[in-house]
């Protein structure tokens, strides 16, 4: 029986659908096959459904059904639609065009029954998953030679497939795809390898970018590899930051409560506040405090003055703002604590995120931190507060970053991040260099001159400060 978001989406598709049923045969199968929870769930949001169909007897595809059910829940659908094709009927018209350029057999259809419902539905393709390879580049190259671009790819959803010319490089979602009489402008193509590198690690997108390129020699023949990756990591750190909005509403990894929001399966209630006089906190200050229970690590942003409440009126308090870098992180699969709950109070706001078993880091893993930062700048994060505290080290020795209120949307100021990991390291130490080397392993490219006085300044003013700190302790 379906569960969770996919029998959210049931419900509500039950609701706009009521009497109405598509006017194909077997369009109207295989929607009665989806009501009644059949099909293996492919891709689940609160705004689309998309599922496999197994083949039926003497069915016309024998590998089954691809069935996708647009349902949005935004107001204004309907004048969406007076004003543009419904979803389901371009990406229908895409095959339609794509199809037969490539030698490829596919059977399509499409209805909008209203506004908030439409039906797509097409043979569903066995094959080889695509690779970050040469072959790719050079089947990729082939669809935009055939007038085909895509705004939102990402390698999973390309397919090698047997056609009456061989193997065929087969995009399998054309939702977001132009497929034209004339070719695309190289920008939009280039912008369309921007976002399938975007859509990868830094680290496997890089070697790949050349080949890319290469492949495209004719089609791009004035663009640079640095040019597509600086291009590439803008659009990552972007699109996952968009992304990171569904943390705060229903979507399939979490529910709205209230004004809040909480992970599903999550329903522990956060502390008492002001805290008892017995509880005993990770951690306590003025702008926040951090209590641990059995399922989570809960920490509470007091309001303070005039001027936080304002900011936290307009959704931009600094609890909602750590919880969404966690979310973000989540999706850029970089190692830290995972969000779990956003819960306004009355007083300030709580936010809940996992437990991170582990050890604090000692001083000669400072270069492991380094490395660890480098690879939040390679992707478009930085980190102001990269010190030892803020990080634990799990039993394999991974480093994972618990505290993010230091987090920011771009790298603002990569020298002075590196200045706050080593400057807990003594001055003139091995440990300096050993921190640095481990930095420009990874980001070599963005150490400069500017770079070097930038990093020596901030650096004693960081050693300096600890230093006046560790003498107002004694």
């Amino acid at each position: 029986m379906p569960e969770g978001q996919h029998a959210e989406n049931l419900a509500w598709i039950q609701e706009q659908a009521q009497d109405l049923r598509p006017q194909s045969p077997g369009m109207q199968r295989l929607f009665d096959r989806a009501l009644n929870g059949e099909g293996e769930l492919l891709r689940i949001s609160p705004h689309r459904t998309a599922l496999r169909l197994e083949a039926e007897v003497h069915d016309a595809a024998p590998d089954g059904w691809l069935l996708k059910i647009a349902h949005p829940r935004r107001r204004g659908e309907a004048l969406r639609r007076h004003f543009s094709n419904a979803p389901a009927e371009r990406e229908a018209e895409a095959w339609r065009l794509l199809a037969p350029r490539l030698g490829v057999g596919v059977r399509v259809e499409a209805q909008q029954l209203r506004p908030q419902l439409g039906l797509f539905a097409r043979n569903y393709f066995e094959g080889k998953a695509a690779q970050a390879n040469d072959a790719t580049a050079a089947g990729l190259a082939r669809l935009h030679h055939e007038r085909w671009v895509d705004r939102d790819l990402a390698l999973s959803d390309l397919l090698w497939v047997k056609t009456e010319n061989g193997l065929t490089l087969l995009p399998l979602d054309l939702g977001h795809a132009t497929v034209s009489m004339l070719p695309p402008p190289t920008e939009k193509i280039y912008l369309a390898l921007a976002r399938i590198l975007s859509a990868m690690p830094a680290e496997q997108a890089e070697p790949w970018a050349s080949s890319l390129l290469a492949a495209h020699d004719e089609l791009l023949p004035s663009w640079q590899v640095e040019d597509l990756l600086r291009r590439s990591t803008r659009t990552r750190e972007r699109r996952a930051w968009q992304r990171s909005r569904r943390a705060l509403r229903t979507c399939s990894n979490f529910i709205a409560e209230g004004s809040g929001v909480r992970r599903r399966g999550f329903e522990e209630a956060p502390p008492a506040w002001p805290l008892p006089v017995d509880a005993q906190p990770l951690s306590e200050g003025p702008r926040s405090s951090t209590v641990a229970t059995t399922q989570a690590v809960w920490k509470f942003y007091p309001r303070s003055g005039a001027w936080q409440n304002v900011r936290r009126s307009l959704g931009a308090g600094p609890g909602r703002a750590a919880y969404r870098a966690l979310a973000w992180l989540e999706i850029l699969a970089l190692p830290s604590s995972r969000p779990l709950a956003y819960l306004p109070h009355p007083n300030g706001e709580w936010i809940a995120s996992t437990w991170v078993p582990g050890e604090e880091p000692t001083l000669e893993q400072l270069p492991k931190i380094a490395g660890y930062l480098s690879r939040l700048h390679r992707t478009g994060v930085g980190l102001r507060d990269a010190k030892r505290s803020n990080f634990r080290q799990s039993a394999s020795g991974e480093l994972i970053l618990i505290d993010v209120d230091g987090i920011t949307r771009g790298v603002e100021d990569a020298a002075r991040d590196l200045a706050r990991v080593i400057a807990e390291s003594p001055q003139d130490d091995s440990l300096t260099e050993s921190a640095r080397a481990s930095y420009a392993a990874v980001h070599a490219p963005l150490i400069d001159a500017r770079f070097e006085v930038r990093f020596q300044e901030r650096l004693a003013a960081f050693r300096s400060k600890l230093a006046g700190q560790q003498d107002s302790a004694r």
